[in-house]
């Protein structure tokens, strides 16, 4: 496995207790880099690490400047649509005086950590934490929604649609239309859902209150309850991380307790829901992505620490059967990086980034002031 780190420079937000983080990372259609930031600035880069050891070139995109005073970073998204614009979820403090949300038990200033990621997820007014829902292309900012109240923690343009994930509800709207009306809820009874988890056949999967696994599609008018149980929901109900592959057709998950690591899937021939646990790690999962190469694909995971696995991909001969439990391959730990939070991989260079990050980790480190990025090229 050959990587190479870069550090890249973040200033810590005054008056927070959270560490600045990395918190996501995209290949544009250029082969530059777009690396968002959450509690520490720049906000939002784009950068070009196409040669040489290091980058060439480190942009500030000026995201703060875009959304103004009590932005403090980028929460989610990071999806990239066809025509190269990027999707963005940012987080803005409330709108009311920092003393009037701690009165009122709103301010998330002074947490950190697992406690601070779920009082984000119980917000619910403007007086508490508020999202805006952007895209960034041709080279500038296009706002949707600005300072919505409460949580949005995934969004994608798709189509005519707009899709977006809340703590409790996932919904659907017009992209030409922002009257509240016109927005539809497809779910309500969501818990624990940290991202749109979507596979390559275009479903939809999620995780419910029930603990039970939901699944929609885009045409659909609800989403539909499956049998399929959600892995180590008695640990936490929190469905985080996913990865979708292009060479099997599985979305690959990790279940409530960090460590479970299953994949899922709707059988192209029989049409039924099927779950499979893949593995179960010593330490908890912070990232993972599938390198859906030509030659030997894998699914790469990250684990607590920055050490890699590697599961091989394969291309089931009969779509319809289970396919075998892979083998992880131990792979190299990455020296001098605590956490790897992101990862996504391009297949036009065929390199996978990463970047680091310990947003909502009880590992959180509050002076550290760089952070790395990740240029793997061998696997």
């Amino acid at each position: 496995m050959k990587i190479e780190t870069t550090a890249l420079e973040v200033n810590p937000l005054p008056g927070y207790s959270e560490a600045a983080s990395l918190m996501g990372v995209r290949v544009l259609p250029s082969g530059e880099l777009v690396v968002g930031s959450i509690f520490g600035s720049p906000m939002l880069r784009k950068v070009d690490w196409r040669e040489g050891a290091t980058p060439t070139k480190i942009e500030d995109l000026r995201l703060e400047a875009e959304l103004g005073d009590g932005v403090v970073g980028v929460l989610g998204s990071f999806r990239l649509s066809e025509r190269g614009d990027l999707d963005l979820v940012a987080l803005h403090e409330g709108s009311l005086p920092r003393w009037l949300r701690k009165i009122f038990g709103k301010d998330f200033s002074g947490r950190r950590g697992p406690e601070l990621v779920s009082h984000l997820s119980s917000q619910g007014s403007a007086m508490g934490a508020q999202t805006s829902h952007l895209q960034w292309k041709d080279g500038k900012f296009s706002v949707r929604r600005f300072k919505e109240p409460g949580i949005t923690h995934d969004l994608q343009f798709l189509g005519d649609y707009v899709f977006a994930m809340f703590p409790g509800a996932l919904a659907r709207e017009p992209y030409l239309h922002l009257q509240p009306e016109k927005r539809e809820t497809l779910r309500s009874d969501l818990v624990g859902n940290r991202a749109l988890h979507r596979s390559e056949d275009g479903t939809f999967w999620m995780l419910a209150s029930n603990g039970r696994i939901s699944r929609f599609q885009y045409t659909e008018n609800k989403a539909k309850p499956t049998p399929l149980k959600f892995p180590g929901f008695e640990a936490s109900p929190v469905f985080a991380l996913s990865a979708s592959s292009k060479t099997d057709g599985w979305l690959y998950g990790v279940g409530g307790d960090e460590r479970t690591l299953f994949r899922l899937r709707r059988n192209p021939i029989s049409f039924e829901e099927e779950l499979q646990v893949i593995w179960n790690s010593d330490r908890p999962i912070t990232a993972l992505v599938a390198v859906d190469r030509l030659e030997s694909p894998k699914l790469l995971v990250a684990l607590e620490g920055a050490q890699f696995v590697a599961f091989a991909l394969v291309r089931p001969e009969d779509e319809e059967l289970l396919p075998p439990i892979p083998s992880p391959e131990k792979l190299a730990r990455v020296e001098g990086v605590s956490r790897v939070s992101s990862l996504t991989f391009d297949p036009a260079s065929g390199i996978t980034w990463g970047v680091e990050g310990d947003f909502g980790s009880a590992s959180s480190q509050p002076a550290k002031k760089s952070r790395a990025i990740l240029r793997i090229t061998e696997i």
